[in-house]
C-alpha cells in the first residue's frame, strides 16, 4: 500500500489532517506528523528560550488565548529567523523520517516551512502537495521565491483570482493549480435533524440561536463577548459558548448574568460543531480559515471579531467573507448589542441574504478531491 505522509500542526491545522487522514487511509498508509513535535522537537529554538517549558506551539495558544495578535504579528519573524538557523539539522530529520516511511506523497498543511517539504520532495523525487488553510498563503510559501518542480501541486480551498494569481507568479502551472475545497469532517457533510439537536440539548425549539465560538484554542475575547451579549435584555434568543480548550474561562462566564429572555448552553472541547451550526442562526467567531471554512459549508451567516489586531494571514479570511457576501465583521464591541437586535429583528433579510450567498456558492468534498490527486499522480 502506497504511504502518505501529512504535515500538520496545531489549531485548525489538526482538523484538516485529522479529516483527510480518516478518509484517505481506507485507501492508503497514512500517516500524520506533527512538524513541532515530531520533527522539530528538542531543536525547537521556543524551547530553548524557555528552558523547556513553552514548545513554538505553546507559544502561539497563549498569544491567541490571551488576543496578543500584535505581539504576535511583530514576533513571527524573529521567531522564522531562529528556525531558519536551524534550517540543515530540521531538514535532515524531516528526510531521515520520509525515507523511514517510505513515503509517496507528502501533502502539507502547515505554513512557514514548506521550503523544507519542497527541498526534500525534490530530493527524494516524491508527489508534494501543499493545501492552505486560510485565504492568504504568503506565510505557505515562506522562503519559496519560485517553484518549477513538476511533482509539485496547489490545492486551493475556494476560488479566488488573487491566490490564484499569487500561484501564478511562483511559477505554479495552471495544471497544477486545483480547486478543492476544504476536507472537513464527514458531518459536515450531513443532513442535520434540527428538532433532535436542540431537544439532545434541551434547547428551546423556536428561539433563534447565537454560537459564539473562538477556535478550538479558546480566546479571552469569549469573556467580553459574553457580557456584552448579556446587556441584551429585550429579544429572546439562545446563546451556545463553545469555550475550545480554554476552559479555565468557565467559572468566569458561568457567573455572567443574562436576562430572562436569554437562555444558554456552555461547551468546553466538543465534537458537536456541525450539530452546533446547522441548528445556529448566527455564528460569532475569530476568523481563522477552518472556522470560516466550516461556516460557509452549513451555509451559516457569520459575524466575524474585528474588534482587536487582526493577525496577517487572517485578513483575507475576513476580505474572503466580505467580498462573496458570507457575514461581515465587528469592529467595536460596544456595536454588539445594535448588531444582535437588528439581526434577530429589523434585518433579519441580511441573514437571509448571507445564507442564500452561501448556500449557491460552490463547495467541493475537500478529502473527496485530495484522493483523485493522489490517484493522478499515483498514475504518473
Amino acid at each position: 500500500m502506497k504511504k502518505i505522509v501529512i504535515f500538520t500542526c496545531i489549531g485548525g491545522h489538526n482538523s484538516v489532517s485529522d479529516s483527510l487522514k480518516t478518509y484517505l487511509s481506507d485507501f492508503y498508509d497514512v500517516a500524520v506528523l506533527n512538524f513541532f513535535l515530531d520533527i522539530v522537537g528538542y531543536l525547537d529554538p521556543i524551547r530553548w528560550l524557555t528552558g523547556s517549558i513553552w514548545t513554538a506551539e505553546d507559544y502561539y495558544s497563549f498569544c491567541v488565548r490571551n488576543r496578543l495578535h500584535t505581539f504576535l504579528n511583530k514576533t513571527y519573524g524573529p521567531s522564522l529567523f531562529l528556525f531558519g538557523l536551524l534550517h540543515p539539522f530540521i531538514k535532515k530529520r524531516i528526510k531521515k523520517r520520509l525515507i523511514q516511511e517510505k513515503v509517496t506523497v507528502l501533502i502539507s498543511v502547515i505554513p512557514w516551512f514548506n521550503n523544507f517539504f519542497l527541498e526534500i520532495a525534490q530530493e527524494l523525487d516524491i508527489t508534494f502537495i501543499l493545501m492552505p488553510t486560510d485565504m492568504e498563503v504568503v506565510h505557505f510559501f515562506n522562503n519559496i521565491s519560485s517553484i518549477s518542480y513538476k511533482r509539485f501541486t496547489f490545492l486551493m480551498p475556494f476560488e479566488d483570482q488573487s491566490m490564484y494569481s499569487f500561484a501564478l507568479k511562483k511559477g505554479i502551472q495552471p495544471s497544477q493549480i486545483c480547486i478543492t475545497g476544504v476536507p472537513l469532517k464527514g458531518q459536515f457533510f450531513y443532513k442535520h435533524n434540527e428538532y433532535e439537536i436542540r431537544t439532545l440539548l434541551a434547547i428551546p425549539q423556536q428561539k433563534p440561536i447565537i454560537l459564539l465560538l473562538m477556535g478550538s484554542q479558546g480566546s479571552s475575547a469569549m469573556i467580553d463577548y459574553a457580557k456584552k451579549l448579556a446587556t441584551i435584555e429585550d429579544i429572546p434568543f439562545h446563546l451556545i459558548m463553545v469555550l475550545g480548550a480554554n476552559t479555565k474561562q468557565r467559572s468566569v462566564i458561568e457567573k455572567v448574568h443574562f436576562g430572562p429572555l436569554v437562555t444558554k448552553t456552555i461547551l468546553g472541547f466538543t465534537d458537536l460543531i456541525p450539530q452546533l451550526m446547522a441548528i445556529s442562526t448566527l455564528l460569532i467567531t475569530k476568523s481563522g480559515g477552518i472556522s470560516i471554512s466550516e461556516a460557509i459549508y452549513m451555509n451559516l451567516p457569520t459575524l466575524m471579531d474585528a474588534t482587536s489586531e487582526i493577525l496577517f494571514w487572517e485578513k483575507a479570511n475576513q476580505k474572503f467573507m466580505h467580498e462573496n457576501r458570507f457575514g461581515t465583521s465587528i469592529h467595536c464591541l460596544q456595536e454588539l448589542p445594535s448588531v444582535i437586535r437588528a439581526f434577530l429583528t429589523t434585518r433579519k433579510d441580511m441573514l437571509e441574504i448571507y445564507k442564500k450567498n452561501m448556500l449557491l456558492f460552490e463547495k467541493k468534498h475537500g478529502a473527496l478531491m485530495v484522493k483523485k490527486i493522489i490517484d493522478g499522480a499515483m498514475l504518473k
